[in-house]
């Protein structure tokens, strides 16, 4: 009897730890990217933004200069569900210290992804982790509206739309804060938006693997374009 109940105990301890390991192997797999379930259904939400950059074709439109963007030219995409700007789309095609992205989804709204690291990094943004990103990392959104399909013309004014347009937005990440992880984001000039604000922190957080494959693709197809 005493025998049977040690195996009882002993086969009811092992159950409990596999269960546990288990539970740690699903809780820290580094492939989820967002924990907001409603995501999926969400066309702003980095994630998605994210996966189609990575996975969709992306059909060049033109390089140029764009409304604040200052004196660097940028180069323009369509994708499957929005327009990728990538910023600092240089002549010599050398990968600039900051990379500013902005995804302008056909159903409307911008959303902007922008790193720029110290001075002593001298890695490629590209080839880097989140972890490594020491200075500033941002993500953010400006709800302005999309009008019609947009060719190079029409980037150009919905960009100077919305660098004049008083309708506020979200962001997360401070100017040299990419370590600072208590940072939860603000939004401003009346605009609310706290579904997205809950996907963008768990991005802004943890983008996963895929960010940086996103990255390399973009570059990759950056310099096969002009």
């Amino acid at each position: 009897m005493k025998y049977l109940i040690l195996t009882l105990i002993f086969t009811i301890t092992s159950a409990h730890a596999q269960l546990t390991k288990g539970l740690e192997v699903l809780s820290g797999d580094p492939s989820p990217v967002v924990k907001c379930e409603d995501c999926a259904d969400d066309p702003s939400c980095p994630q998605n933004l994210m996966r189609d950059v990575l996975n969709g074709p992306l059909t060049f439109m033109g390089r140029d200069l764009l409304p604040g963007s200052d004196q660097n030219r940028s180069c323009v995409f369509r994708g499957p569900t929005a327009y990728v700007i990538y910023t600092n789309c240089m002549g010599s095609k050398r990968e600039a210290a900051a990379t500013d992205i902005k995804v302008i989804p056909f159903t409307g709204g911008m959303i902007s992804f922008y790193i720029e690291n110290s001075s002593q990094v001298n890695t490629p943004i590209s080839t880097m982790t989140r972890a490594q990103y020491d200075s500033t990392w941002r993500v953010s959104i400006q709800p302005t509206p999309v009008t019609g399909q947009l060719n190079m013309d029409g980037i150009k004014d919905y960009l100077r739309t919305a660098s004049t347009r008083m309708g506020g937005g979200c962001y997360v990440g401070n100017s040299m804060g990419a370590q600072d992880m208590s940072h939860r984001g603000n939004c401003y000039g009346g605009y609310q938006n706290q579904a997205w604000m809950s996907q963008a922190v768990d991005f802004w957080q943890n983008p996963g693997a895929q960010w940086p494959q996103t990255l390399q693709r973009l570059r990759t197809t950056v310099n096969g374009s002009y």
